[in-house]
């Protein structure tokens, strides 16, 4: 574990709200840009669950995720998919 108290586990306890989260492909943090292989957006980040990067939704709505097995890189403030990073988007949060 990181001296840092912001990083943490994706497995850490449930209920825990940090704002970086260390992965296999590096650290992502809440508030970066998710992008597809085509470069498009397709989300921000809001937090890491085990093997799933959580995207912001509004109120009432539904919670995203994005497989982790699906990062082809990290680039700055940008988490970067595979080919079928964008498969992925719409499925409920409850993996």
């Amino acid at each position: 574990m990181s001296a840092d108290p912001a990083i943490a586990n994706p497995r850490s306890a449930p209920g825990q709200r940090q704002k970086k989260f260390r992965t296999f492909a590096g650290t992502i943090a809440r508030g970066m840009v998710v992008l597809d292989a085509n470069d498009r957006i397709i989300g921000e980040v809001d937090r890491v669950e085990s093997d799933h990067i959580i995207l912001v939704s509004g109120p009432g709505s539904p919670d995203y995720f994005v497989p982790l097995s699906l990062i082809d890189g990290i680039s700055g403030s940008k988490v970067l998919l595979s080919g079928r990073g964008d498969a992925a988007f719409g499925l409920g949060a409850t993996p």
